[in-house]
């Protein structure tokens, strides 16, 4: 009985120290330096050329399935952007052929939008790619931060993985 309790208690632990960690990551750099995209969403934004890519670097590798957002701005002239990802800078791994800026498929708020995509591998980098022609609108796609979060296993996971843990304990308890 024992063994089944510290089970739990460590699967609760475990459990809290997880839910604390679940905080939104943003950019720490990119390529090209583009300062403003850079941190938590704040309204000021970043209007691409036609198709200018940016790489954001994230500052370490994410693991597990994670959310990654797109912040952007929410105008009246859509424009669509691509976005990848990628664990070490050189293979890149689709995610959205198109996503858009306007009133489209983005938008979670009234002041900042967002995408919101769930990514299972892990990645540190993340690209954005406009990929609309100019000829075809007056503007560029429009981009205020990058960020990602960790996506948290229910609690009943940890709680049946405890559950498993303690019944194997007292298995072996049982044939000694």
């Amino acid at each position: 009985m024992r063994v089944l309790i510290s089970g739990l208690l460590a699967a609760a632990l475990t459990m809290t120290a997880s839910a604390s960690s679940a905080a939104t990551l943003y950019a720490v750099g990119a390529t090209p330096n583009v300062p403003v995209t850079l941190g938590a969403p704040d309204g000021a934004f970043y209007q691409f050329a036609d198709h200018q890519a940016i790489t954001f670097d994230l500052g370490m590798l994410t693991s597990g399935p994670s959310l990654l957002q797109v912040f952007t701005l929410d105008d009246i002239s859509p424009a669509s952007a691509m976005l990848e990802v990628s664990a070490d800078d050189s293979a890149y791994s689709l995610v959205a052929a198109t996503m858009f800026d306007t009133n489209g498929t983005v938008q979670a708020g009234p002041v900042y939008p967002s995408a919101d995509f769930l990514v299972t591998d892990p990645f540190r980098y993340v690209r954005i790619t406009d990929n609309a022609d100019g000829a075809a609108r007056n503007l560029g796609f429009d981009l205020d931060a990058v960020g990602v979060s960790a996506v948290p296993l229910p609690a009943a996971v940890w709680l049946l993985g405890g559950a498993f843990a303690g019944i194997a304990g007292r298995r072996r308890r049982a044939h000694a």
